[in-house]
């Protein structure tokens, strides 16, 4: 049995100089799984100032393959260890967690990226995604 749990981890410092307002806040090259990244990252904000961390990561070898992400700001954090983004996505047909801080160094700040397979537990429940879940639960039961 392989008690090796899979999860990397990104770090990623800002650019001290950009050419134009398009160009990414950070880069940087990043292995996940067998696959060796590109990884770009921008920092914006939708919908009434929502903050969102772009990436997009570019397989490099014989076959490029491009993929974005986007990690959005977590609501209600409850302590300076919960990331301040995160999202579930697909990659290369896995579903992953990816988490996000945003770390001072210096005077310029460093995205420190965790990716991890992705695994429902109730702790990764928000507040009223618990309540759904129960409502669905009862739902269930019915036809049982």
């Amino acid at each position: 049995m392989n008690d090796q749990v899979e999860r990397w981890e990104l770090i990623l410092s800002q650019a001290a100089e950009k050419p134009n307002d398009k160009a990414p806040d950070s880069v940087g090259e990043a292995n996940i799984g067998s696959t060796l990244y590109d990884v770009a990252d921008w920092f914006g904000e939708i919908n009434q100032g929502r903050p969102y961390i772009g990436l997009q990561l570019t397989s490099k070898g014989n076959v490029s393959q491009k993929v974005n992400i986007f990690l959005w700001e977590k609501q209600k954090r409850q302590t300076s260890a919960d990331p301040h983004f995160k999202t579930r996505e697909k990659l290369n047909g896995r579903e992953f967690k990816f988490a996000a801080w945003i770390q001072p160094i210096d005077v310029l700040y460093q995205l420190r990226i965790l990716i991890e397979p992705f695994t429902a537990s109730k702790n990764d429940f928000s507040e009223d995604a618990l309540i759904t879940h129960r409502r669905l639960e009862d739902f269930v039961k019915k036809f049982d």
